[in-house]
């Protein structure tokens, strides 16, 4: 974390740089919370992990199992953050949802003759995460 601009420091600039685990469902299980700093530790029910950099190299990967994360917080002036953030994760309903949107709003691009191959690929890329997703119920 930078001392000078806190608000930047563990910000996810790109989800699609990113490893993401996708999950099912969390739950809480405990919370420590002192005057200026904290623990909290979640379950994660996770059913997959993203790997590769950018849309087109990116691989959604099964991997259904429990995961145990400790988040380690701070307070600095009134706000808390996550020090040395681990993986991000993500909803595998959310991600379904903006991957289907992304791919109808793609849907007409590539029917377009102009539409170059980096977007039918893209387009293909979507449906492809979309079907594996799908499997994870």
């Amino acid at each position: 974390m930078n001392a000078r601009n806190p608000e930047f420091g563990g910000r996810v600039l790109s989800l699609t740089a990113d490893e993401l685990g996708v999950v099912e469902s969390y739950s809480i299980q405990k919370c420590n919370q002192g005057s200026d700093n904290g623990e909290i530790q979640v379950t994660f029910d996770l059913v997959a992990i993203t790997n590769g950099e950018g849309d087109l190299s990116r691989r959604i990967v099964p991997s259904k199992r429990s995961l145990n994360v400790v988040y380690k917080l701070i307070s600095r002036q009134g706000h808390w953050y996550v020090l040395d953030p681990p993986k991000p994760m993500v909803s595998r309903v959310k991600l379904t949802e903006a991957l289907r949107d992304a791919a109808t709003s793609m849907a007409t691009v590539v029917q377009n003759p102009m539409a170059s191959q980096a977007q039918k690929k893209q387009h293909v890329k979507y449906k492809q995460e979309l079907e594996i997703l799908q499997t994870l119920k």
